[in-house]
């Protein structure tokens, strides 16, 4: 890249003179000033953002957002590694006998023995990998809606004054609790998805 000594335009290498003010172009810029113009012309696409509008989103909801939608993939993960443990604690029972409604146990007839009560060893193991499975949907659930609300405020902000827009002419603004109660609630979704990450690896048998 050529930067121009006179207006400060910044055009092609294959350029002689400038394309704004027609002044004679020098030398192509180095690597570190090429490096330096980036950053610089970065910082003023960030800044046009006006940070005072309520529904900008500021770096810190981008970044947690996506660790939001990292952490479904991470629990859709863990809900099939869920299904392969669920396989190694089917247990076995005799052929023609009837299962319990509760899963704690089997009755079996035998002409021999008459009626005999078989236990499931691995009753536990089965309730925690059920509750298991369960958290982790919860979890899924509040880290899409984390996602969604540090995403798209002005969207929840819609949905929210739906009902009352068809009565009410002009735009409408957010009051400082609504923009102050959104993002405890966004923070407090993402915070019981990471709990229910966490209680999924710890139920796992």
């Amino acid at each position: 890249m050529k930067k121009c000594g006179n207006c400060g335009a910044v055009q092609n290498d294959a350029r002689a003179v400038c394309i704004d003010c027609g002044e004679r172009l020098g030398r192509p810029m180095s690597d570190a000033e090429a490096a330096q113009h980036m950053s610089a012309l970065d910082k003023a696409v960030e800044h046009m953002t006006d940070p005072s509008d309520d529904f900008a989103v500021p770096r810190r909801d981008k970044i947690m957002g996506a660790l939001a939608l990292v952490s479904i993939v991470v629990l859709c993960v863990l809900l099939c590694v869920i299904g392969v443990v669920e396989d190694r604690y089917q247990p076995e029972y005799p052929k023609g006998a009837a299962l319990s409604a509760s899963g704690t146990g089997a009755v079996f007839f035998s002409p021999g023995e008459g009626v005999t009560w078989v236990e499931n060893p691995y009753i536990d193991e089965q309730q925690a990998l059920e509750q298991a499975s369960l958290t982790a949907l919860c979890g899924v659930l509040m880290f899409a809606f984390a996602a969604f609300l540090m995403f798209f405020p002005r969207a929840v902000w819609y949905l929210d004054t739906s009902r009352i827009r068809r009565y009410i002419s002009g735009e409408l603004a957010p009051s400082r609790a609504w923009v102050v109660t959104h993002k405890v609630v966004q923070y407090v979704a993402f915070a019981v998805g990471w709990c229910c990450v966490i209680a999924v690896i710890w139920l796992i048998p």
